[in-house]
């Protein structure tokens, strides 16, 4: 009898395994590239486009969700769609053909920016009657035939931005007359799991004092997200970098500083008085964070930094600039105190600092083909210690809490920026997760838990 109900167990199991997998191979047969009537429309003055490979998308998607068999996602996506609706019981049905590509693109208008989403409809009475419970005051829309267009306005500071009713204007004006944006542009040649190519010249996806103009793809397979592309660089007079900090925990060594530097790496050099266009290049290593409450309220970051100059500089008169400010305690010539943790520095010559949490400094050669590099694991940038108000107000954050939910699977992360002299630089980038994770699943739940995307 035993025999018996364990067979009955295995063969109803086994059933159930071939109606998913019969299921999960219908769907990818039914999801043949649809026409793409959207890409006669993006905008001839566009400073960057990208192409979205719907179909290759939806099939990765069913593919990961049927090998994570991971109920969480399907649950994260309608929580989605009813924080949208009016009512539990209003239509969700957008009518817009996913199984098509979706153009990304920016434009400027009227000494503005905006950023334009081009779609396929399947049902354009839907689209119109349903994606207003989508878009926020900043946004409008506009259809003609099966495209529709979501316009999103990205005012520049001291402009006035415009109405949702101008916006729609706008975007009924960008679909009254096809265009002739050149194509080739965010096309590539057929590569296995590319969903998505990028083209711009004003840097990634806005203009830059550093990048002149990108090409970019994005790859995916089970557990890997790869970019891979060619930066034109607008200047090939970099900094320099005689050595860089072993890495350890989140490292990263540039030589390229831009004026849209990170605001805390840009907060960093400004504590110590150190102007960005004065450093050539820096060398960082991030453990993780503490928040000190008691007696008064500190961030203390667990880091070490090797940061090079192009004019001579003290640390130690800048540190005692900042204990005159009562900022921080200078113990000695080798160490000081912040929020009651002890931090270490030293001049390795006249343009050459080292500052950072460790006593002892672990450095290598710098290979100077290397503008940029990142490596290491993200769990170091959402590891935060303290026990006090303000990690658990911290913790309550869902993009934080998304982020270290995210970083948590990840298994590394390895990102570089090559150039030879007289070619264009070369980008390749990997986010790797862990076995037991698939890539896009992890990362449309921490896209929705995060709310980057309500």
């Amino acid at each position: 009898m035993k025999k018996l109900a364990f067979f009955r167990k295995f063969i109803s199991v086994l059933f159930l395994l071939l109606l998913i997998w019969g299921g999960y191979y219908l769907a990818t047969l039914s999801l043949q590239r649809h026409v793409n009537e959207n890409l006669d429309y993006i905008p001839e003055n566009a400073v960057f486009a990208a192409r979205v490979d719907g179909s290759s998308v939806l099939k990765t998607a069913i593919s990961s969700i049927v090998l994570s068999e991971d109920e969480a996602i399907l649950k994260l996506i309608n929580a989605s769609f009813e924080r949208k609706g009016k009512t539990k019981d209003q239509d969700k049905k957008l009518g817009i053909d996913f199984n098509s590509d979706i153009i990304l693109f920016t434009s400027p208008l009227n000494n503005n920016l905006v950023f334009g989403v081009l779609l396929n409809l399947k049902n354009k009475k839907r689209f119109t009657s349903n994606i207003p419970n989508f878009l926020s005051e900043s946004q409008s829309f506009a259809t003609t035939g099966n495209i529709g267009l979501i316009l999103t306005e990205r005012p520049i500071k001291g402009t006035i931005p415009l109405t949702s009713d101008e916006l729609k204007i706008q975007a009924a004006r960008m679909l009254s007359k096809k265009s002739e944006f050149e194509l080739d542009k965010i096309f590539e040649d057929e590569q296995e799991d590319c969903f998505v190519k990028t083209w711009s010249n004003k840097g990634f996806i806005q203009e830059t004092d550093i990048i002149s103009n990108s090409n970019l793809t994005f790859h995916l397979n089970d557990q890997q997200l790869v970019i891979k592309g060619d930066l034109k660089l607008r200047d090939e007079d970099y900094g320099q970098l005689k050595h860089e900090l072993k890495p350890k925990g989140l490292h990263f060594s540039s030589l390229l500083i831009s004026e849209s530097i990170n605001d805390s790496l840009r907060l960093f050099l400004e504590s110590l008085n150190i102007d960005r266009t004065n450093v050539q290049g820096i060398s960082f290593n991030y453990y993780e964070t503490t928040l000190v409450e008691e007696p008064s309220f500190f961030i203390v970051p667990k880091f070490d930094a090797l940061i090079s100059l192009t004019e001579k500089y003290s640390i130690r008169q800048m540190l005692d600039s900042l204990e005159n400010q009562g900022i921080i305690k200078v113990a000695d010539n080798k160490r000081f105190v912040y929020g009651a943790s002890v931090f270490y520095y030293k001049q390795l010559d006249s343009t050459t600092v080292f500052i950072g949490s460790s006593p002892d400094i672990e450095y290598i050669p710098y290979d100077s083909k290397y503008l940029f590099k990142l490596e290491g694991g993200l769990s170091h940038l959402t590891t935060v210690k303290g026990k006090g108000l303000m990690r658990v107000l911290l913790e309550a954050i869902p993009l934080f809490s998304a982020s270290k939910e995210l970083s948590r699977k990840v298994e590394s992360i390895n990102f570089t920026i090559v150039h030879e002299k007289g070619k264009p630089a070369k980008l390749e980038g990997t986010l790797k997760f862990k076995d037991e994770y698939y890539a896009l699943t992890e990362l449309l739940k921490f896209a929705l838990n995060g709310q980057l995307i309500k």
